[in-house]
């Protein structure tokens, strides 16, 4: 079973690496035979060095800087100067600058040629990684759901394969961060399920096997174990982290993050269960063997004092484990959004506190954002803006990953409906990205540029796993069948056709 699932890991790493030649391949052959529309990029990318010689240097990134890859090689090279750059979060163009430093010190490369080809690395490097690490997530997520481990690696396994070649294949190879991005999310979403798993599989074993040796032992081996837990949680709240400052939509992890905290509070309440009176319980399972004699007695109601003194006995025990348990969790959700507010903070200090005559509008709101300012101003992102005649191409374009992502949202209402809300909040933690999925579509379709979520969605994981879903339900022919067939012909067209529309700067996404 281990060889099996090795063996997949280097199938997706093989595709994962495979889709990335092809589009870069694709991008070069496409820039080369098509002349570009606008060149701007390419006076930037030689701006910082014009000693002859050097254009072999070039050719690798220029058909890959084009659009917000433009700005962040500005941002490498130069660093934030506008309030139009604070759209783009510094994590990935510190990563450029320092890889640009290191070629530039090793090789004599220029900043602007290392910082690109720099920033090329890692996002068909952080390409793979990402790939692996939905393969994880998934196999990982539908095991606690309760799968058959070989089912959970099999769905896994499509959900990996369908996001090896996206729609938007050539954003993952340019320097954009949302190769970056998925990469961070996609392990930080496995670790926090793999420390839910290890706290379940714990209080599994701990019901099931009778307790040996001293109290003391036990409790140590019980903190031991917490402890253990809450170090592999803090991984992938750390990785949520670092997402956060490579894109502002890493906050919204912290959905997935209170779904895990709620469901891994749900065994902090062991004797509910066993409440007197109720024929549940020790009392409940001995007298089932005993006659009904037993069995009537231990379905008595309880005296109010006993009530009143389980109900303490509960109060104490439980409400200090809680207090520290959402404690923790609170601590954690302030480092996921540490890096955003951070950002904003620094914004503000730059353009809010040095001249407070002369200084934007946006610093005299009561909450200063220099993001949603820039977002407003400059790409037009409110409340049915991009509600236009001339935009309806837009909304087509993106009608196919919208109606995968409303799908998968209403097949987890449905689902949970069925088996009761509250008990799938409390059981199932694949709820928070769910409801990630389900923001993005609702807020890009009503307030930002439609045609961005084809971007958007290549950072939630349970949209691929529902592509790996339909395509399992295609074998049943019908309405279902030509609908994962437009579907798939729209990831296939824009993965071959993205590359000649990005490298060639036609504006398409």
């Amino acid at each position: 079973m281990k060889a099996a699932g090795a063996s997949r890991v280097e199938v997706i790493a093989l595709c994962a690496l495979l889709s990335r030649l092809v589009t870069l391949v694709l991008g070069w052959v496409f820039d080369f035979l098509v002349p570009d529309l606008d060149t701007s990029s390419d006076l930037l990318l030689r701006s910082s060095d014009t000693r002859r010689g050097l254009s072999f240097l070039y050719w690798p990134v220029k058909p890959f800087l084009r659009w917000d890859a433009a700005h962040f090689l500005h941002l490498a090279v130069e660093g934030y100067r506008v309030e139009l750059q604070f759209a783009f979060f510094p994590a990935l163009p510190l990563l450029m600058r320092w890889i640009g430093t290191v070629l530039k010190k090793v090789f004599e490369i220029p900043l602007g040629a290392g910082a690109g080809l720099g920033g090329m690395v890692v996002s068909n490097v952080g390409f793979v990684y990402a790939c692996i690490g939905l393969y994880m997530f998934v196999k990982e997520i539908l095991e606690n759901e309760g799968s058959h481990p070989r089912e959970a690696k099999k769905r896994a396994f499509r959900s990996a394969l369908f996001f090896s070649f996206p729609a938007c294949s050539v954003f993952m190879s340019a320097p954009y961060t949302e190769s970056l991005f998925c990469a961070l999310t996609f392990w930080g979403s496995f670790w926090l399920e793999r420390s839910l798993a290890l706290e379940r599989q714990r209080e599994n074993q701990g019901n099931l096997k009778k307790e040996k040796g001293p109290i003391e032992q036990r409790e140590r081996e019980k903190r031991r174990g917490l402890a253990g837990n809450w170090g592999i949680r803090w991984v992938g709240v750390l990785l949520f982290a670092l997402g956060s400052a490579v894109r502002p939509n890493g906050i919204l992890q912290l959905a997935p993050l209170f779904a895990v905290t709620l469901c891994s509070s749900a065994p902090l309440w062991p004797r509910v269960a066993a409440s007197p009176g109720t024929g549940t319980g020790s009392q409940g399972e001995k007298g089932k063997g005993t006659g009904g004699g037993n069995r009537q007695r231990s379905q008595e109601p309880a005296s109010p004092t006993t009530l009143r003194l389980w109900f303490v006995s509960l109060f104490c025990e439980c409400l200090p484990r809680l207090l520290i348990h959402w404690f923790v969790a609170f601590l954690q959700a302030v480092t996921v959004v540490s890096p955003f507010v951070f950002i904003l903070w620094n914004a503000y200090g730059i353009f809010c506190s040095r001249d407070k005559e002369n200084h934007p509008a946006w610093c005299n709101r009561s909450m200063p954002n220099v993001y949603a300012h820039v977002q407003r101003e400059y790409w037009g992102v409110g409340p049915f803006l991009y509600f236009q005649a001339k935009q309806i191409p837009n909304f087509l374009l993106a009608a196919p990953a919208l109606s995968v992502a409303f799908g998968r949202v209403w097949s987890r209402i449905y689902r949970g409906g069925g088996r009761g809300i509250l008990w799938s909040v409390l059981s199932d933690s694949s709820w928070g990205y769910d409801f990630v999925l389900g923001f993005l579509a609702v807020y890009t379709l009503v307030c930002a540029n439609v045609q961005v979520f084809t971007r958007l969605v290549s950072a939630c994981p349970t949209y691929f796993l529902h592509l790996g879903d339909l395509s399992e339900k295609r074998r049943r022919g019908g309405w279902d069948a030509v609908y994962f067939d437009v579907v798939l012909f729209f990831h296939v067209l824009f993965f071959f056709l993205g590359p000649l529309l990005f490298c060639n700067f036609v504006n398409w996404t």
